[in-house]
């Protein structure tokens, strides 16, 4: 029996399953991003709780989550990052926003930017450790790294 051929196969790194070269279909984009997040990536978004706003090298943080999605085209790629916060109890949920580069604690009293504010709800579930925020749908990450889809 003959093995089928998978596009992109060769391109993929044996250690992270990634693939090394830009994704090209709408296929391989969506199976890309329903795929397990990797601990290395869940354990730097819950880190994220353990620094103020002040002491926290957002660029950092930023260049971290673009290395996870480095295969993923820009337009495509996540806007930003809302999760649980466990800081305090004036605080319900943090912030990454990948266009403006920053890291807010929100305050349960206040609201968020509006592409942000459908996901606050999901964020706050016991069972997510992240909810990803792109242009045309959310991904509700679990805290063991399965990806779940929330269209609009």
């Amino acid at each position: 029996m003959r093995r089928p051929i998978i596009p992109g196969l060769k391109e993929r790194d044996q250690e992270t399953n990634l693939v090394t070269r830009p994704i090209t279909s709408k296929l391989e984009l969506a199976e890309r991003l329903r795929r397990k997040r990797t601990k290395e990536y869940l354990e730097l978004l819950a880190d994220l709780d353990m620094h103020s706003e002040v002491s926290m090298n957002v660029d950092s943080v930023i260049i971290s989550i673009e290395k996870h999605f480095m295969d993923v085209p820009k337009k495509e790629q996540l806007i930003g990052i809302l999760a649980k916060c466990y800081l305090d109890d004036c605080y319900d949920v943090h912030l990454i926003d990948r266009d403006k580069t920053i890291l807010q604690h929100i305050k349960k009293s206040d609201s968020l930017p509006k592409e942000f504010a459908k996901a606050r709800r999901l964020a706050l579930h016991p069972s997510y450790a992240c909810i990803e925020v792109y242009p045309d749908c959310l991904r509700a990450i679990a805290i063991n790294g399965e990806v779940s889809v929330v269209k609009e």
